[in-house]
Protein backbone atom coordinates (compact mmCIF):
# COMPACT_ATOMS: atom_id res chain seq x y z
CA UNK A 1 0.00 0.00 0.00
CA UNK A 2 1.68 3.28 -0.64
CA UNK A 3 2.10 5.65 1.47
CA UNK A 4 0.29 9.06 0.95
CA UNK A 5 2.43 12.16 0.72
CA UNK A 6 1.51 13.82 3.75
CA UNK A 7 1.45 10.72 5.78
CA UNK A 8 4.46 9.61 8.22
CA UNK A 9 6.33 6.44 6.57
CA UNK A 10 7.02 5.14 10.45
CA UNK A 11 3.15 5.30 10.81
CA UNK A 12 2.54 3.52 7.75
CA UNK A 13 1.02 -0.58 8.17
CA UNK A 14 -0.20 -2.71 5.68
CA UNK A 15 -3.71 -4.41 6.20
CA UNK A 16 -5.89 -2.64 8.85
CA UNK A 17 -3.29 -2.18 11.54
CA UNK A 18 -5.85 0.35 13.09
CA UNK A 19 -8.78 -1.69 12.84
CA UNK A 20 -10.39 -3.43 15.81
CA UNK A 21 -10.31 -2.39 19.59
CA UNK A 22 -7.17 -4.74 20.36
CA UNK A 23 -4.98 -2.84 17.88
CA UNK A 24 -4.24 0.47 19.71
CA UNK A 25 -2.90 -1.97 23.14
CA UNK A 26 -0.65 -4.13 20.75
CA UNK A 27 0.66 -1.52 19.40
CA UNK A 28 1.61 0.31 22.69
CA UNK A 29 2.52 -2.86 24.13
CA UNK A 30 5.02 -3.24 21.68
CA UNK A 31 6.57 0.45 22.17
CA UNK A 32 6.72 -0.62 25.91
CA UNK A 33 8.66 -3.16 25.34
CA UNK A 34 10.76 -1.81 22.92
CA UNK A 35 11.72 1.21 25.36
CA UNK A 36 12.11 -1.10 28.14
CA UNK A 37 14.93 -3.11 26.10
CA UNK A 38 16.55 -0.08 24.56
CA UNK A 39 17.06 1.68 28.28
CA UNK A 40 18.27 -1.98 29.66
CA UNK A 41 21.02 -1.73 26.44
CA UNK A 42 21.82 1.54 27.33
CA UNK A 43 22.68 0.45 30.90
CA UNK A 44 24.74 -1.92 29.77
CA UNK A 45 26.33 0.25 27.60
CA UNK A 46 27.37 2.40 30.05
CA UNK A 47 28.07 -0.15 33.10
CA UNK A 48 30.06 -1.81 30.25
CA UNK A 49 32.00 1.60 29.79
CA UNK A 50 32.34 2.41 33.33
CA UNK A 51 34.02 -1.08 33.89
CA UNK A 52 36.66 -0.39 31.11
CA UNK A 53 37.27 2.86 32.37
CA UNK A 54 37.41 2.09 35.59
CA UNK A 55 40.17 -1.31 34.91
CA UNK A 56 42.36 0.73 32.34
CA UNK A 57 42.71 4.37 34.23
CA UNK A 58 45.70 3.69 35.18
CA UNK A 59 47.39 3.56 31.59
CA UNK A 60 44.25 5.88 30.61
CA UNK A 61 46.28 8.51 33.07
CA UNK A 62 49.44 8.19 31.60
CA UNK A 63 48.20 7.54 27.78
CA UNK A 64 46.52 11.23 28.45
CA UNK A 65 49.93 12.83 29.69
CA UNK A 66 51.02 12.05 25.54
CA UNK A 67 47.69 14.28 24.29
CA UNK A 68 49.15 17.00 21.75
CA UNK A 69 46.72 19.73 20.84
CA UNK A 70 47.90 20.21 17.20
CA UNK A 71 47.26 16.11 16.11
CA UNK A 72 43.88 17.03 17.72
CA UNK A 73 42.40 19.69 15.64
CA UNK A 74 44.17 18.05 12.72
CA UNK A 75 41.88 14.51 13.36
CA UNK A 76 39.16 17.20 14.27
CA UNK A 77 39.21 18.81 10.99
CA UNK A 78 39.44 15.37 8.82
CA UNK A 79 36.33 14.38 11.17
CA UNK A 80 34.45 17.61 9.95
CA UNK A 81 35.53 16.82 6.48
CA UNK A 82 34.19 13.00 7.06
CA UNK A 83 31.27 13.59 8.52
CA UNK A 84 30.22 16.54 5.75
CA UNK A 85 30.70 13.39 3.13
CA UNK A 86 27.36 12.10 4.47
CA UNK A 87 25.71 15.52 2.94
CA UNK A 88 26.26 15.06 -0.85
CA UNK A 89 25.31 11.27 -0.02
CA UNK A 90 21.69 11.95 1.02
CA UNK A 91 21.52 14.90 -1.43
CA UNK A 92 22.06 12.80 -4.51
CA UNK A 93 19.70 9.77 -3.39
CA UNK A 94 17.01 12.26 -2.37
CA UNK A 95 17.43 13.93 -5.96
CA UNK A 96 17.10 10.14 -7.40
CA UNK A 97 13.57 10.09 -5.68
CA UNK A 98 12.49 12.97 -7.09
CA UNK A 99 13.36 15.99 -4.58
CA UNK A 100 16.16 17.89 -5.70
CA UNK A 101 16.93 20.60 -2.78
CA UNK A 102 18.78 23.84 -3.24
CA UNK A 103 22.44 23.36 -1.40
CA UNK A 104 21.32 25.88 1.73
CA UNK A 105 17.75 24.49 2.96
CA UNK A 106 19.26 21.35 2.24
CA UNK A 107 21.98 20.99 4.48
CA UNK A 108 20.30 22.88 7.48
CA UNK A 109 17.76 19.59 7.39
CA UNK A 110 20.49 17.07 6.70
CA UNK A 111 23.17 18.20 9.49
CA UNK A 112 20.79 19.25 11.87
CA UNK A 113 18.51 16.04 11.68
CA UNK A 114 21.63 14.34 12.01
CA UNK A 115 21.97 15.51 16.13
CA UNK A 116 18.63 12.93 16.03
CA UNK A 117 21.30 9.89 15.79
CA UNK A 118 22.43 10.49 19.43
CA UNK A 119 18.72 9.69 20.20
CA UNK A 120 18.24 6.18 21.17
CA UNK A 121 16.55 4.42 18.29
CA UNK A 122 18.54 4.90 15.46
CA UNK A 123 15.42 6.57 13.50
CA UNK A 124 15.51 10.15 14.70
CA UNK A 125 17.87 11.72 12.33
CA UNK A 126 15.33 10.28 9.65
CA UNK A 127 12.52 11.54 11.30
CA UNK A 128 13.65 14.71 11.97
CA UNK A 129 14.98 15.41 8.56
CA UNK A 130 11.44 13.83 6.62
CA UNK A 131 9.59 16.73 9.15
CA UNK A 132 12.09 19.71 8.08
CA UNK A 133 11.28 18.69 4.25
CA UNK A 134 7.82 19.04 4.53
CA UNK A 135 8.77 23.00 5.12
CA UNK A 136 9.99 22.66 1.03
CA UNK A 137 6.86 20.59 -0.08
CA UNK A 138 9.02 17.69 0.34
CA UNK A 139 6.76 14.30 1.22
CA UNK A 140 7.78 13.17 4.47
CA UNK A 141 7.96 9.58 2.86
CA UNK A 142 10.26 10.26 0.06
CA UNK A 143 12.89 11.99 3.10
CA UNK A 144 12.53 8.78 5.13
CA UNK A 145 13.40 6.79 2.43
CA UNK A 146 16.74 8.26 1.51
CA UNK A 147 18.02 8.53 4.71
CA UNK A 148 16.98 4.39 4.98
CA UNK A 149 18.25 4.25 1.34
CA UNK A 150 21.41 6.28 2.96
CA UNK A 151 21.85 3.63 5.31
CA UNK A 152 21.28 0.73 3.13
CA UNK A 153 24.22 2.07 0.38
CA UNK A 154 26.47 2.95 3.59
CA UNK A 155 26.43 -0.93 5.32
CA UNK A 156 27.92 -3.04 2.03
CA UNK A 157 30.42 0.33 1.21
CA UNK A 158 31.89 0.24 5.18
CA UNK A 159 31.76 -3.71 5.01
CA UNK A 160 33.68 -4.05 1.92
CA UNK A 161 36.14 -1.29 2.61
CA UNK A 162 36.76 -2.75 6.11
CA UNK A 163 36.99 -6.17 4.78
CA UNK A 164 39.70 -5.41 1.86
CA UNK A 165 42.22 -2.95 3.70
CA UNK A 166 42.05 -5.05 6.93
CA UNK A 167 42.71 -8.14 4.67
CA UNK A 168 46.09 -6.25 3.01
CA UNK A 169 47.36 -4.64 6.11
CA UNK A 170 45.32 -5.68 9.10
CA UNK A 171 45.29 -9.52 9.78
CA UNK A 172 46.49 -9.40 13.21
CA UNK A 173 42.80 -7.24 14.03
CA UNK A 174 40.97 -10.55 13.30
CA UNK A 175 43.57 -13.12 13.60
CA UNK A 176 43.12 -16.27 11.92
CA UNK A 177 39.79 -15.54 11.02
CA UNK A 178 40.46 -12.23 9.03
CA UNK A 179 39.44 -13.80 5.55
CA UNK A 180 35.83 -13.92 6.99
CA UNK A 181 35.53 -9.86 6.63
CA UNK A 182 35.98 -10.97 2.73
CA UNK A 183 32.48 -11.92 2.82
CA UNK A 184 31.13 -9.08 3.31
CA UNK A 185 32.39 -8.10 -0.36
CA UNK A 186 29.67 -9.83 -2.34
CA UNK A 187 26.87 -7.53 -0.41
CA UNK A 188 27.84 -4.54 -3.07
CA UNK A 189 25.68 -6.49 -5.47
CA UNK A 190 22.81 -4.40 -3.30
CA UNK A 191 24.35 -1.17 -4.61
CA UNK A 192 22.42 -2.49 -7.79
CA UNK A 193 19.05 -0.05 -8.32
CA UNK A 194 16.71 -2.79 -8.69
CA UNK A 195 18.10 -5.28 -6.00
CA UNK A 196 17.61 -2.14 -3.93
CA UNK A 197 13.71 -2.16 -4.61
CA UNK A 198 13.82 -5.42 -4.13
CA UNK A 199 15.26 -5.07 -0.98
CA UNK A 200 12.81 -2.47 0.34
CA UNK A 201 10.01 -4.90 -0.74
CA UNK A 202 11.48 -7.17 1.11
CA UNK A 203 11.59 -5.09 4.25
CA UNK A 204 7.82 -3.93 3.93
CA UNK A 205 6.94 -7.87 4.02
CA UNK A 206 9.25 -8.49 7.10
CA UNK A 207 8.22 -5.26 8.92
CA UNK A 208 4.62 -5.30 7.63
CA UNK A 209 5.37 -1.54 6.85
CA UNK A 210 5.18 0.70 3.35
CA UNK A 211 8.64 1.75 2.31
CA UNK A 212 7.91 3.62 -1.20
CA UNK A 213 11.28 3.41 -2.40
CA UNK A 214 11.43 4.25 -5.98
CA UNK A 215 14.07 2.85 -8.44
CA UNK A 216 16.53 5.28 -7.93
CA UNK A 217 19.34 6.14 -11.13
CA UNK A 218 22.37 3.83 -11.16
CA UNK A 219 24.28 7.56 -11.77
CA UNK A 220 22.59 8.48 -8.42
CA UNK A 221 23.69 5.46 -6.74
CA UNK A 222 27.30 5.46 -7.75
CA UNK A 223 27.64 9.01 -6.62
CA UNK A 224 26.63 8.30 -3.40
CA UNK A 225 28.56 4.98 -2.98
CA UNK A 226 31.61 7.41 -4.12
CA UNK A 227 30.63 9.73 -1.38
CA UNK A 228 30.24 6.99 1.12
CA UNK A 229 33.72 5.70 0.32
CA UNK A 230 35.51 9.50 0.64
CA UNK A 231 33.75 9.55 3.98
CA UNK A 232 35.63 6.55 5.37
CA UNK A 233 38.75 6.98 3.82
CA UNK A 234 39.20 10.60 5.69
CA UNK A 235 37.53 9.79 8.91
CA UNK A 236 40.13 6.68 9.18
CA UNK A 237 42.71 9.09 8.62
CA UNK A 238 41.72 10.81 11.26
CA UNK A 239 42.29 8.01 13.21
CA UNK A 240 45.94 7.74 12.28
CA UNK A 241 46.54 10.93 13.60
CA UNK A 242 45.31 10.03 16.96
CA UNK A 243 47.17 7.04 17.10
CA UNK A 244 50.59 8.85 16.21
CA UNK A 245 50.40 11.27 19.50
CA UNK A 246 50.67 7.58 21.71
CA UNK A 247 52.71 5.63 18.96
CA UNK A 248 55.27 8.03 18.00
CA UNK A 249 55.03 7.22 14.30
CA UNK A 250 51.91 6.53 11.79
CA UNK A 251 50.60 3.41 11.37
CA UNK A 252 49.63 2.38 7.87
CA UNK A 253 46.44 4.89 6.42
CA UNK A 254 44.82 1.13 4.94
CA UNK A 255 45.15 -0.27 9.03
CA UNK A 256 43.22 2.99 10.23
CA UNK A 257 40.68 3.34 7.54
CA UNK A 258 40.06 -0.61 8.15
CA UNK A 259 39.67 -0.70 11.98
CA UNK A 260 37.25 2.92 11.90
CA UNK A 261 35.29 1.20 8.90
CA UNK A 262 34.61 -2.15 11.05
CA UNK A 263 34.11 -0.20 14.24
CA UNK A 264 31.59 2.31 11.94
CA UNK A 265 30.42 -1.07 10.92
CA UNK A 266 29.48 -2.76 14.19
CA UNK A 267 27.83 0.88 15.28
CA UNK A 268 25.38 0.66 12.31
CA UNK A 269 24.54 -3.05 12.92
CA UNK A 270 23.70 -2.36 16.66
CA UNK A 271 21.02 -0.27 16.05
CA UNK A 272 19.66 0.20 19.70
CA UNK A 273 22.45 3.04 20.74
CA UNK A 274 22.77 6.23 19.85
CA UNK A 275 25.15 6.57 16.95
CA UNK A 276 26.41 3.06 17.67
CA UNK A 277 27.61 4.57 20.80
CA UNK A 278 29.93 1.53 22.31
CA UNK A 279 29.67 -1.04 19.85
CA UNK A 280 31.83 1.17 17.57
CA UNK A 281 34.54 2.26 20.37
CA UNK A 282 35.10 -1.38 21.60
CA UNK A 283 36.13 -2.29 18.02
CA UNK A 284 38.13 0.68 17.68
CA UNK A 285 39.58 -0.31 20.58
CA UNK A 286 39.83 -4.26 20.15
CA UNK A 287 41.35 -3.68 16.66
CA UNK A 288 44.09 -1.03 17.92
CA UNK A 289 44.98 -2.87 20.52
CA UNK A 290 47.66 -4.86 19.10
CA UNK A 291 49.90 -1.92 17.70
CA UNK A 292 49.16 -0.18 21.13
CA UNK A 293 49.34 -0.26 24.52
CA UNK A 294 45.56 -1.43 25.57
CA UNK A 295 44.88 2.24 27.58
CA UNK A 296 45.98 4.31 24.66
CA UNK A 297 43.78 2.27 22.35
CA UNK A 298 41.05 3.13 24.39
CA UNK A 299 42.04 6.58 24.90
CA UNK A 300 41.98 7.04 21.36
CA UNK A 301 38.52 5.60 20.85
CA UNK A 302 37.14 7.80 23.24
CA UNK A 303 38.95 10.71 21.65
CA UNK A 304 37.19 9.22 18.35
CA UNK A 305 33.75 9.74 19.61
CA UNK A 306 34.26 13.27 21.23
CA UNK A 307 35.69 14.53 17.98
CA UNK A 308 32.52 12.70 16.27
CA UNK A 309 30.21 14.78 18.04
CA UNK A 310 32.18 17.50 17.74
CA UNK A 311 31.99 17.42 14.16
CA UNK A 312 28.50 16.78 14.00
CA UNK A 313 27.60 19.77 16.24
CA UNK A 314 29.87 22.13 14.34
CA UNK A 315 28.31 21.31 11.00
CA UNK A 316 25.06 21.60 12.31
CA UNK A 317 25.42 24.87 14.24
CA UNK A 318 26.86 26.31 10.52
CA UNK A 319 24.17 25.15 9.36
CA UNK A 320 21.71 26.79 11.17
CA UNK A 321 23.70 30.18 10.59
CA UNK A 322 23.72 29.59 6.66
CA UNK A 323 20.43 28.89 6.71
CA UNK A 324 19.36 31.92 8.66
CA UNK A 325 20.65 34.02 5.53
CA UNK A 326 18.80 31.87 2.82
CA UNK A 327 15.36 33.17 1.25
CA UNK A 328 12.43 31.98 2.92
CA UNK A 329 10.71 31.82 -0.26
CA UNK A 330 8.97 28.08 -0.86
CA UNK A 331 11.35 27.73 -3.93
CA UNK A 332 13.64 26.11 -1.66
CA UNK A 333 12.84 23.01 -4.19
CA UNK A 334 15.18 22.77 -7.29
CA UNK A 335 12.90 20.53 -9.50
CA UNK A 336 9.16 21.79 -10.06
CA UNK A 337 7.61 18.23 -9.59
CA UNK A 338 9.72 17.72 -5.84
CA UNK A 339 6.55 17.71 -3.93
CA UNK A 340 4.39 16.03 -6.45
CA UNK A 341 5.76 13.10 -7.91
CA UNK A 342 4.78 9.39 -6.93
Amino acid sequence: MPVRDDEDPSAARSGDGSSGTGAPMAGSSGRSRSTVIRVVFLLAVVAFAAWAIVKERHSLAQAWDKVELLPVLVALLLSIVGAFSGFPQWRVLLAGLGSDIRMRPASKIFFIGQLGKYIPGGVWNIVAQATMARELKVPRARTGAAGLLAIVVALPVVGAMAAVTLAISGREVLGAYWWTLLLVVPLLAFLQPDVLVRLAAFAARITRRSIPLERVPGRNIAEATAWTAFGQIISGLSLMFLVAMFTGSYPSPLLCIGIYSLGLLAGMLVVLAPAGAGAREAVIALGLSPYMEHGAALLVALLARVLTIGADATLAGAAALVGQRAPSAPGGVGAASAGERG
